[in-house]
């Protein structure tokens, strides 16, 4: 097993990534560095668990974010999941 050092930022935009399809930041909050990794791990091809890209959309605006995962959600994922 391979040892790798990382904060909770970090943590989460693993999973986050590994289980997504899409994603909408906004990233002027504590959690940038969230954003930054899933967009850095995009833009080199990384694929997730449904061997798909991560498809990022930075909104302008905390309201943005929360109604785009609002009605991103209303949507259902092919794989039977609301992502």
């Amino acid at each position: 097993m391979k040892t790798m050092v990382g904060d909770g930022n970090l943590a989460a935009a693993q999973v986050a990534y590994a289980l997504s399809e899409t994603a909408a930041v906004y990233p002027i909050t504590p959690s940038t560095p969230m954003a930054e990794n899933c967009d850095e791990w995009a833009r080199a091809g990384k694929r997730n668990v449904f061997g798909q890209k991560m498809r990022l959309t930075e909104m302008q605006s905390e309201g943005g974010a929360a109604l785009r995962r609002a009605t991103r959600s209303l949507r259902p994922s092919p794989f039977g999941i609301f992502p």
